[in-house]
């Protein structure tokens, strides 16, 4: 009876543990629409400058969407500095006119109806980059090359076209939380029936679209900013910075809102100059309050880059092309796996010290294994030293995840450990003193050598004493005696010494070797970084 309870217990533990046993992962299809677009047309009543990154921005935002999408687009006409920059790796164009959008969004709405029928989960990226207005009179409107994209048209046209099971709406333009939900802070407060403000609710504002959620830029003068280090937007390298998964607060590789929330929080709460400070705006679908943004389990092709320190670790990521693809400032002993564009060469930074290296799709590479080099940054004007200084100058992780979400009623907060997100240094490999194992390992042995050198001082003093005695005696019997114990006590005096002597080697190895570098959690300039 025993043995077939035994064999019941091991097949049912082999079914488990056996993946062509296990449940199989529902399948789930991710697409994309995104536009990105610089110009702005002549109107009598707005003057705007041409933007220069946006259709950077765009571009950014299509390579990092576009692998873990099965079907996607991208509206964007490129300026010229943006084409010699880029060249031949270029994706495929698409005008970024209402016209190219609808054709996108039909398409689009037929392989979402597909999946339905097939049992299949959706989900929709939209991201617009570029220009957004508040006319006197009209909607506000995002601008596109042929007609505004206003408000109307962005909810019938565009959300409640795309019947998928969740919609992650992005915008990083000015006036974008007054294009996507209205908040008129001009307006006159009149009384309305409860009836009124349903309809109100449900037809002007995202709780028309319960499975859609926003993440959209905004500033205390409701603009955005653009940035020649980032040779882009602000809002949008923030963005993607977080999805890339520097906003991963608890570890799972899934990124939902209120962690890209704190996150953008973080990275601008000490933006000192109104001018250069975003307060971006986070709404959760309201039908899934834990909805993922993104997956990056499933950018299984992308080159992941891990920052852990023993203290917090500030580190920027940039490409061959002049792209900042990432920033981080990680709170001490919180680990970061960015997921980052593989197949081109990356440079790493922290604080004054520069690493580069290849990224080859589906690795992970060590910054800290890397030579190192010293590098140069510069800042000019007073906004520009604003966002050098202010930008991601706040540490991000647990700590500062549980302020800001215990601060907001909207936002559901994920599930962290009771001990934080954290990777165990392994022993082996401990450098930095991040581990006590190696400093009390050090001391041990320098304790050890300093008891065998007392012993072997103190035998040293008896075979001594002994000699004496030997000496001055003038019995054969009591000579022997005395002879006997010297070489006796000379040889433990000996062997103490010789241990003393090993002891004392451990220790001079031991600490020596923690102080090498560049290896794992080598401390360079003051910092620790740990990978």
């Amino acid at each position: 009876m025993m043995r077939c309870y035994a064999a019941a217990c091991g097949a049912a533990l082999l079914s488990l543990t056996n993946p062509a046993n296990a449940t199989p992962t529902p399948p789930e299809h991710s697409y994309a629409i995104v536009i990105g677009f610089n110009s702005a047309r002549a109107r009598g009543e707005v003057e705007a400058s041409p933007l220069r990154y946006a259709d950077d921005d765009a571009i950014a935002f299509y390579e990092f969407v576009a692998p873990i999408s099965k079907q996607s687009y991208l509206l964007t006409v490129v300026d010229s500095e943006t084409s010699r920059r880029i060249g031949s790796a270029l994706p495929e164009l698409r005008p970024p006119s209402l016209f190219e959008l609808r054709s996108a969004v039909a398409r689009i709405r037929q392989l979402l109806l597909d999946d339905r029928a097939g049992h299949v989960s959706s989900t929709v990226y939209f991201y617009y980059g570029g220009h957004g207005f508040t006319p006197e009179g009209r909607e506000p409107e995002l601008e596109l090359q042929d007609a505004p994209l206003t408000r109307t048209l962005l909810y019938d046209e565009v959300l409640d076209q795309l019947p998928a099971d969740h919609v992650h709406l992005m915008i990083d333009a000015c006036h974008a939380e007054s294009v996507v939900r209205p908040r008129d802070l001009d307006a006159r407060s009149v009384a309305i029936s409860d009836d009124d403000r349903a309809s109100l609710a449900t037809s002007a504002t995202l709780a028309r679209f319960p499975n859609v959620g926003a993440v959209m830029a905004a500033s205390r003068d409701a603009r955005t900013h653009e940035w020649d280090a980032y040779l882009g937007g602000v809002f949008t390298h923030e963005l993607l910075s977080g999805l890339r998964g520097a906003a991963d607060v608890n570890g799972d590789a899934r990124i939902e809102y209120s962690e890209l929330a704190a996150f953008l929080a973080a990275a601008n709460r000490d933006v000192r100059d109104p001018r250069a400070r975003l307060t971006p705006v986070t709404h959760a679908p309201t039908a899934d309050p834990h909805a993922t943004i993104v997956d990056l389990r499933s950018a299984a092709n992308a080159f992941r880059l891990t920052v852990y320190g023993a203290d917090s670790v500030v580190a920027q990521v940039e490409d061959d092309r002049g792209n900042r693809l990432a920033d981080v400032h990680t709170e001490r002993r919180f680990k970061v796996t960015l997921r980052l564009p593989p197949n081109r060469k990356i440079f790493v930074r922290s604080t004054a010290l520069e690493a580069e290296i290849f990224a080859l799709a589906g690795t992970e590479v060590a910054f800290s294994e890397l030579p190192l080099r010293a590098t140069s940054s510069r800042a000019r004007g007073e906004l520009e030293l604003s966002l050098a200084h202010g930008l991601f100058a706040t540490p991000f992780g647990p700590s500062y995840y549980r302020g800001f979400v215990d601060r907001q009623n909207d936002l559901v907060p994920v599930s962290i450990p009771d001990t934080d997100f954290v990777a165990p240094i392994p022993p082996d490999r401990d450098r930095a003193g991040s581990s006590n194992a190696q400093p009390m390992a050090t001391w041990a042995m320098l304790g050890l050598a300093g008891a065998l050198t007392a012993g072997a001082a103190t035998f040293a003093l008896v075979a001594r004493q002994d000699k004496i005695d030997f000496d001055h005696t003038s019995i054969e019997s009591e000579g022997v005696s005395d002879s006997n114990r010297f070489s006796r006590d000379t040889e433990i005096a000996a062997v103490f010494a010789g241990g003393a002597a090993i002891s004392a080697a451990a220790a001079a190895y031991l600490f020596l070797s923690s102080r090498k570098s560049p290896r794992l959690g080598a401390t360079v300039s003051g910092l620790v970084v740990q990978f």
